[in-house]
């Protein structure tokens, strides 16, 4: 099945990098899929094929994702990231609780402490019973807390989704259009 996976990801990469023209600003994500799409254009880039390319860390939103990455509710799988100024953060943990949410301040693995961001925060993981129902209430509750600077709910800002997916063994790639 990874092999499957890899293929997705490769196929939604490569579609990805089909829509990429001379000139562009280009936003460059993350991920082992957005890592895939980098690797597609610096080929394109060093063979000639495309020119003057300028990456930025994001300009058109376009997320590139393979099919693991889909759920029917967010939060069932995945914890919250919510990013918050370091004298805040059990305030904001008590809350988050008054939300429903269990936040849990996240720990480094290979040193002693809490996981410090660039910027000197700290980081609360979060879990809501049920999933999360309101993505765009909750974002904008959450980001109003004070001693929040950011949290992982990045609603409204996608311009384009591509999901890599696998339809009777075959890799392919769809749209995702908003409902």
């Amino acid at each position: 099945m990874a092999d499957l996976q890899d293929r997705m990801k490769q196929a939604v990469a490569e579609a990805a990098v089909q829509q990429i023209r001379d000139g562009m600003v280009v936003g460059l994500g993350s991920g082992s899929t957005a890592a895939l799409m980098i690797q597609g254009l610096g080929a394109k880039l060093q063979s000639g094929e495309l020119k003057d390319i300028t990456g930025v860390t994001t300009d058109r939103c376009v997320v590139v994702v393979d099919a693991s990455k889909l759920v029917e509710r967010l939060n069932l799988g995945f914890l919250l990231p919510v990013e918050v100024l370091p004298g805040a953060w059990r305030q904001v943990q008590a809350e988050l609780g008054e939300l429903g949410g269990d936040a849990q301040l996240r720990m480094a693995v290979r040193k002693a402490g809490p996981v410090v961001t660039d910027q000197g925060n700290l980081v609360l993981d979060v879990r809501f019973a049920g999933g999360i129902a309101d993505p765009v209430g909750l974002e904008q509750t959450i980001n109003n807390l004070p001693g929040v600077l950011e949290n992982g709910l990045f609603v409204n800002i996608t311009d384009q989704v591509l999901v890599g997916d696998v339809v009777d063994g075959v890799p392919g790639v769809r749209e995702l259009v908003r409902r």
